[in-house]
């Protein structure tokens, strides 16, 4: 009888657990080109810029670049005379462990100084501000869809090349659903 009734209790909060509205923004993934060639290589440095905020994001790795649609800004991007730019974690192992300012301030800016050109990019807002893969209860949801851009750099021009709408939940849901009747069965069939 006890069984039945955490049983029970479990069910009903599953069920009456109160929506929560934990939603993250769809990503922008942008590639880069220059005079029409795919870049493949680590020779960029990526920043965002808005307002008087001028940050570094990253080091291009040579396929492509991500970043949040809650953080729609401004890129700037530095082309480097070098291909081998390290990253943050690499460039640390070979100086003894040294800050994430060190890296901005001394790596980063002296390959900015040596750089070839550099030229910013608007990125366009988006327009898409829907919830999807919102489950029934629960926790979750992306607002917006996923944009891939290519991005110029000869030309600084951006391209909206695909969009995609994230799956929902039916999936996630049914297998609860699923759960929730295996658990009845259990109950009825200890019942006889």
């Amino acid at each position: 009888m006890q069984r039945q009734l955490i049983v029970i209790i479990l069910i009903v909060l599953t069920i009456f657990n109160p929506l929560v509205n934990a939603v993250c923004f769809a990503d922008d993934q942008f590639t880069l080109y220059e005079q029409g060639r795919k870049i493949t290589d680590r020779s960029v440095l990526i920043f965002s810029n808005t307002s008087d905020t001028f940050s570094f994001e990253e080091v291009y790795n040579g396929n492509f670049f991500v970043k949040s649609q809650s953080m729609i800004t401004n890129l700037t991007f530095y082309q480097l005379n070098q291909t081998t730019i390290l990253d943050y974690q690499t460039w640390i192992e070979t100086n003894n462990n040294a800050t994430y300012t060190q890296y901005t301030q001394e790596y980063i800016q002296a390959l900015i100084n040596d750089s070839i050109y550099r030229v910013t990019i608007e990125v366009p807002g988006a327009e898409d501000t829907e919830v999807y893969n919102q489950p029934l209860f629960g926790v979750g949801g992306v607002i917006g869809s996923y944009r891939y851009f290519t991005i110029d750099l000869t030309t600084a021009t951006i391209e909206l090349t695909d969009t995609k709408t994230p799956e929902s939940p039916g999936f996630n849901l049914l297998l609860i659903l699923v759960g929730i009747g295996i658990m009845i069965i259990f109950v009825k069939r200890k019942k006889n």
